[in-house]
């Protein structure tokens, strides 16, 4: 599986995967400097997940300004292989050039995200309807942070996502 930073024309590859996202918000994130969006890349060329990063400017209580994880998401049949694992840590190790923390939202219900979250150093920081422009289905999400710097053993290659 190949982990690498999107390209304007693997937009088409995305849209089958995209939950929650539209495709001008991809493209949107594609030229935007302060945000990564990845792919991961089967053997066969094929885009089989996908991930990307948002950067707040602004404080919209009680999340805070700061770089967030955006979702990600493995196409089905390619679920439970780690590939949301490793979509996560490339993005934590690209933000780890660009700050020392790391924000996150998911929802409440989403036991999977959860646990892949607190599987890498996130901890809850408090729950909401709404964190900067995420809404919830059922009304609730979780505000989540990381600390970047102080996770171990991590295998996400930095120098193959050169800015």
């Amino acid at each position: 599986m190949l982990i690498r930073r999107a390209e304007p024309e693997d937009v088409a590859s995305i849209a089958p995967l995209l939950r929650g996202s539209s495709l001008a918000s991809v493209e949107e994130a594609l030229a935007d400097p302060d945000r990564l969006v990845l792919v991961a890349q089967a053997p066969d060329g094929d885009v089989v997940g996908w991930a990307k990063t948002h950067h707040w400017h602004h404080d919209d209580p009680p999340a805070p300004a700061g770089h967030y994880l955006g979702g990600v998401t493995v196409a089905e049949s390619w679920r439970r292989q780690g590939i949301a694992v490793a979509l996560t840590e490339h993005r934590m190790a690209w933000l780890e050039a660009r700050t020392d923390v790391v924000w996150c939202v998911t929802n409440a219900r989403n036991v999977a995200s959860l646990a892949l979250h607190a599987g890498l150093g996130f901890d809850e920081v408090t729950r909401g309807a709404r964190f900067h422009t995420t809404t919830f289905d059922g009304g609730v999400g979780v505000l989540l942070c990381a600390r970047l710097g102080l996770r171990a053993g991590t295998t996400a290659p930095v120098d193959t996502l050169a800015p």
